[in-house]
């Protein structure tokens, strides 16, 4: 691309000041950008930066040169974007639908009530799912994520953006090369909400609900207790997807096939891939 630039003088004194009226584009490609013609002489307009400002500020957005939709953004618009709200809802659904098949089959059909409140099917339940439900829940979330950050649906967020105190209490959200690894990544943060969930569920399990649970009582309160963990381990572990530094990993890691079936195919393996 090749810019000429015409200049008139006014050479009414010592000190001539130069000002810039018109600007010569002529622009070296295939293919017109924007609005610009080939060739073409077009008039600069007066620019509220000062007199002989040619060039607007590269900041703003050109449209069909410079995209418009951002992709970085703070922890707050990553809980608060349209991927994130998807995922609680699709989530939340699924938590109450598998989990009471899978525990009427546990604990109706093969076992036989009534089940103390410190029992496996209920302690056990509860204790476990704090560290699989994120795994489970994550594991295919980056499927889509690249389509989502270019249509605005989901944020890139840089570690220098989160609140000290944020990455302080979830240390997995640091930039940290051991934080690569989804599966400890989601570990972690199962863990951590381990340390708030099962004491209050514990407590309500054995004093409100308890000390004994009938079978579809205990059925009843594990499928509830899946659905209020969902919201809390969708938020998490997508805000640690969002870390610029797993993020990277994952748009490595997507595959861009243009053949819909392999792409999916392939995507699913990289999802695999993506907890080791």
């Amino acid at each position: 691309m090749g810019f000429e630039v015409k200049a008139v003088e006014s050479s009414s004194n010592a000190n001539a000041t130069i000002h810039v009226t018109e600007v010569q584009i002529e622009v070296a490609a295939s293919a017109p950008l924007g609005e610009l013609q080939y060739g073409s002489t077009q008039r600069q307009p007066e620019c509220s930066n000062g007199p002989g400002t040619v060039f607007r500020d590269l900041e703003t957005p050109i449209s069909g040169i410079l995209p418009s939709s951002k992709t970085y953004g703070t922890p707050a618009d990553v809980l608060c974007s349209r991927l994130v709200l998807l995922q609680i809802v699709f989530n939340m659904v699924m938590s109450a639908a598998f989990p009471i098949l899978c525990f009427w089959f546990l604990f109706a059909y093969i076992g036989e009530g009534p089940y103390e409140w410190w029992e496996g099917a209920c302690a056990g339940v509860v204790v476990g799912s704090c560290f699989s439900s994120p795994i489970l829940v994550l594991s295919l979330a980056p499927l889509g994520m690249p389509e989502a950050v270019q249509q605005g649906w989901f944020f890139q967020v840089r570690e220098a953006d989160c609140p000290p105190a944020l990455l302080r209490w979830f240390p997995f959200l640091r930039s940290h090369p051991k934080w690569r690894n989804g599966t400890r990544r989601h570990l972690m943060l199962g863990a951590e909400i381990a340390l708030v969930y099962v004491p209050i569920t514990m407590l309500l399990a054995g004093v409100a609900v308890g000390p004994t649970l009938e079978t579809w009582t205990l059925i009843w309160f594990n499928v509830i207790f899946e659905v209020l963990l969902a919201p809390t381990v969708t938020c998490l572990g997508l805000l640690g997807f969002a870390m610029e530094e797993n993020y990277k990993r994952v748009d490595k890691e997507m595959s861009n096939d243009p053949n819909k079936c392999k792409r999916l195919f392939s995507r699913l393996i990289s999802c695999v891939k993506l907890l080791c």
